[in-house]
C-alpha cells in the first residue's frame, strides 16, 4: 500500500487551510439502491464460487438488476453494518473526489482501523484527499493525497495502519492471520476462515503462488 503527496502547505494542521473536500456535496445512496447494489454483489459473488467449484452457471446466475452507475458513482455509500461508525466513515468518503467510487473497500472488522486512519491523517493535514480505501492481498489499502510536508508523517501513519490490518479479522475484528483460497487472499481468525472456506496460508497447496501482502 502507498499513498502519494501533492499540494501545498507546511506546520501544524490548525495553521492549514481547510481545502473545500471533493465529496463535501455528494448525496448519500439512496437505501433502495444500496440494497439492489447489495444483492447484486452478493449474487456474483455466489456464481463466482460455483464456477470456482465446477458446478455449472445457470441463467439465473448471470440475472442481476440494472442500476444507474453514474448515480452509485457519485453518491456516499455507507456500509450497512457501519453502526456508530457510519458518521466517521462518511467522513473519509467526502474526501474521495469523482470519477473514484465513494465506498469503503473492506469489511467491518477494519471499520474502526479505517476510521482511526482518516483521523490521524486529518490531524496532519485536514484537506487530505483519498481515491480509494480497500483491501488488497489480505491487507488494507489506502491511496491519498495529501500535502507534501507532511508526506513521510502521511505515510508513516498509513503503513502503520496496514501493518495492523494483517493481524485484524476484516471480517469480524478479532485477531487475525493470512488465509488462501479459492484464489482469494484474506485476514480472517479461525471461525471466519471455516466459514469463508480459506485455510492458514501454511497449509494451502497455493501458497508458493500468492501475492506477498507488501505488494
Amino acid at each position: 500500500m502507498k499513498g502519494s503527496a501533492l499540494g501545498p502547505s507546511r506546520g501544524a494542521s490548525a495553521d492549514r487551510p481547510q481545502r473545500p473536500l471533493p465529496g463535501a456535496d455528494a448525496p448519500l445512496l439512496d437505501p433502495e439502491v444500496a440494497r439492489v447494489l447489495r444483492e447484486n454483489r452478493a449474487a456474483l459473488r455466489r456464481s463466482y464460487i460455483k464456477s470456482r467449484s465446477g458446478i455449472p452457471l445457470t441463467a439465473e446466475d448471470y440475472e442481476v438488476r440494472p442500476l444507474d452507475k453514474e448515480r452509485i458513482r457519485n453518491a456516499i455509500q455507507i456500509p450497512d453494518d457501519a453502526g456508530e461508525l457510519a458518521p466517521a466513515l462518511e467522513a473519509m468518503l467526502r474526501r474521495v473526489p469523482g470519477p473514484w467510487t465513494r465506498t469503503v473497500g473492506c469489511d467491518r472488522g477494519w471499520y474502526p482501523l479505517v476510521a482511526k486512519l482518516d483521523h490521524d491523517l486529518a490531524q496532519l493535514d485536514p484537506g487530505y484527499i483519498v481515491h480509494q480505501v480497500k483491501e488488497k492481498f489480505g491487507a488494507l489499502r489506502l491511496y491519498f493525497e495529501g500535502a507534501p510536508e507532511v508526506a513521510e508523517e502521511m505515510q508513516a501513519v498509513v503503513d502503520a495502519a496496514v501493518e495492523a490490518s494483517r493481524n485484524i479479522c476484516e471480517l469480524c475484528g478479532a485477531p487475525g492471520m493470512f488465509m488462501e483460497g479459492w484464489f482469494r487472499v484474506k485476514t480472517l481468525c479461525p471461525k471466519c476462515g471455516i466459514r469463508e472456506g480459506l485455510l492458514p496460508v501454511e497449509f494451502s497447496p497455493w501458497a508458493e503462488e500468492i501475492e506477498p501482502v507488501g505488494w
